[in-house]
């Protein structure tokens, strides 16, 4: 008995399979329908959790950040003299010039409802100097700065007017290089003509000028000694003792004299920015374009974090070349004795050569050179690499930057201010969250102000962000569609392969088999059909998934040009994010639900099969 029991539990799995395959077409319909939903449904849910997962991780790694400018009231052409090639005389051109109204406070930025997660912030660059400073490993960079910019005591060999060309004795070099006797002086750059005596002895400050004869050059007088220190609130401090000559008589004693004490002054300045080094204080270091479009990274270490910004830390971040020139390396110590500070120029501006030309900026109203305003040790947290391109912009980062908390410097600069003009992009910016470009722009245009230019860049992240939610609602739609078509093909194919089988069932429990065994029958292909269907259909949604997914707008593999986007979105109009797929198999699990789903409707159907008696379902007339 318990062999013939064993027989008819054997024969009813071989019992299901040979069911199923003598309807083939109808099996394989319902392979072909369910792993098509099945695809469906798991593509759906797919793209939905990257999307949502891909938003979040956006919102991480992107920021957004608003740079500032004040408008130009009007812009012109005007007469510019420069150095042509001819013999002694100069040729006119023409050049651009820009005027501006009156300098627009930072704090008309301050407005509510601007969310700010960063408020704007006007910054200036610092120049730090140290004598132990390695700015360059090329020789040529110091020979030139001495031999463009040179300090000497000079003897005219004849009496002249500055307006021509004048040949003069040098008498002693004080600052610079400069291997000649004599040299011709042009006054190029002033309109007032003054008179050189012969026997007497004159200082003054030389730059290269035009060609006299063959390998020999002239030099031109240089106005070095006048002051151009600012307020903090951008008013040019006039000077104690004017000058309006590019040069002084040299007297007995003039050395202890005022104008001899500015010409030390100026000659100390010269010799220590040869070890000068630009110092960016900023809020955030996404703030810096160069940092936030990606042109500068760090390579070596970590960022400053916000916590370290907010506090003042004595942190920062060195340029590499700078950290190789110096054999600095991260938690190594730097000191930043601090002599400068410029609220006009960028870094790249002051130094778009390891050494600046600042030789206008030596000494201050009084006529002194500028004490260092703060002198710190600061500690090395992250070494970043900028790279230098042919065409040098104000975004970049200067020579040898070093990038600091502003709130580390606890001294005022207000004594040491040598540069001072309005907002420019390069020097206001500030931070707002992603996604607010729109509702800041709305609260700004509100308050009616024109003056200003915001340029916002997010590196994409609008055009991101709206194909990310393109995606989500595609997704939603082959979700939506995925489980509906599901739950039809379960409820169709149950309908026909159980609910229309109850004379099959009838015959098998007439010879013998219990009710169990009659569902086992009915149950078994069903499902080993489903599970196929199941794995097919879930490979096949990951297929697809891999395949739209790339071609959306993270692809790694591909850029979109931003130069026409409705928020000039980043500064290098190349977006290009990796597609995080990260978690997707979850996705194989929900999807795997069909299998317990389709097996619950499954036995509800084969229960109400069973109910029927086997010798009343034989005696109804066959459907």
């Amino acid at each position: 008995m318990s062999a013939h029991k064993g027989g008819k539990q054997t024969w009813s799995f071989p019992n299901s399979i040979r069911q199923l395959l003598r309807t083939p077409v109808k099996t394989f319909f319902f392979f072909v329908l369910l792993a098509l939903a099945v695809a469906f449904f798991l593509l759906g849910y797919n793209l939905w959790f990257i999307a949502v997962n891909n938003v979040s991780l956006i919102d991480k790694n992107f920021t957004t950040i608003g740079t500032v400018e004040q408008k130009p009231i009007s812009v012109g052409r005007g007469p510019e003299i420069y150095l042509g090639e001819s013999k002694y005389g100069p040729l006119i051109d023409m050049e651009n010039y820009t005027r501006y109204g009156e300098p627009i406070p930072v704090s008309v930025l301050d407005f509510e409802g601007a969310g700010y997660i960063v408020k704007p912030e006007r910054r200036p660059v610092y120049i730090a100097c140290h004598p132990d400073y390695v700015v360059t490993n090329d020789p040529a960079d110091y020979k030139l700065l001495n031999e463009m910019i040179q300090i000497i005591e000079f003897e005219p060999l004849e009496d002249g007017v500055t307006t021509n060309p004048i040949r003069v004795k040098v008498k002693k070099v004080l600052s610079g290089k400069l291997d000649a006797d004599e040299i011709t002086l042009f006054h190029l750059f002033y309109d007032t003509p003054w008179m050189l005596y012969k026997g007497k002895t004159y200082i003054t400050c030389l730059e290269p000028g035009p060609e006299v004869s063959y390998n020999e050059y002239g030099y031109m007088p240089l106005i070095v000694t006048q002051s151009s220190q600012y307020t903090k609130n951008g008013v040019r401090i006039p000077d104690a003792l004017p000058v309006s000559e590019p040069w002084d008589e040299v007297t007995e004693n003039f050395y202890e004299t005022p104008r001899g004490k500015r010409w030390l002054a100026v000659i100390e300045g010269f010799e220590r920015i040869k070890h000068a080094i630009p110092v960016v204080p900023v809020d955030a270091t996404k703030l810096l374009v160069a940092f936030h479009s990606g042109d500068a990274k760090i390579i070596e270490g970590r960022d400053i974090t916000p916590e370290e910004y907010e506090n003042g830390e004595k942190v920062c971040l060195v340029d590499k070349t700078f950290a190789a020139y110096n054999r600095l390396n991260v938690g190594d110590e730097l000191r930043l004795p601090l002599y400068y500070a410029d609220y006009y120029r960028s870094s790249s501006m002051l130094f778009d050569d390891p050494i600046p030309f600042i030789w206008y900026k030596m000494v201050n109203a009084q006529g002194e050179g500028y004490p260092a305003f703060e002198d710190s040790v600061y500690r090395i947290v992250g070494i970043f690499y900028a790279p230098r391109h042919n065409y040098i912009t104000n975004y970049q980062m200067g020579f040898n930057s070093v990038v600091i908390p502003r709130k580390s410097v606890k001294n005022s600069d207000e004594n040491n201010i040598i540069g001072m003009d309005h907002m420019m992009g390069y020097n206001t910016s500030f931070q707002i969250p992603n996604g607010h470009i729109q509702e800041y722009l709305s609260k700004w245009e509100a308050l009616g102000i024109t003056d200003l230019n915001i340029v916002f860049y997010d590196n994409g992240y609008s055009r991101i962000k709206d194909g990310l939610e393109a995606m989500k609602k595609t997704a939603v739609i082959l979700f939506v569609v995925g489980i509906a078509a599901t739950l039809l093909v379960i409820v169709l194919f149950c309908h026909l392969f159980i609910s229309k089988q109850k004379k099959r069932t009838a015959i098998e429990r007439s010879l013998g088999m219990n009710k169990r065994l009659c569902a086992v029958s009915l149950l078994a292909g069903l499902m080993l059909v489903v599970i196929a269907a199941y794995i097919f259909g879930s490979f096949t949604g990951y297929l697809l998934t891999d395949i739209i997914a790339r071609q959306r707008p993270l692809d790694s593999h591909e850029s979109f040009d931003m130069s026409f986007s409705n928020w000039r979105a980043t500064a290098d109009t190349k977006v290009m994010m990796s597609v995080s797929m990260e978690g997707i198999w979850r996705g194989a699990l929900i999807s795997a639900s069909v299998i317990p789903v389709t097996m619950l409707y499954a036995l509800v159907s084969i229960a109400m099969n069973l109910r029927h008696e086997p010798l009343q379902l034989l005696g109804e007339k066959n459907e």
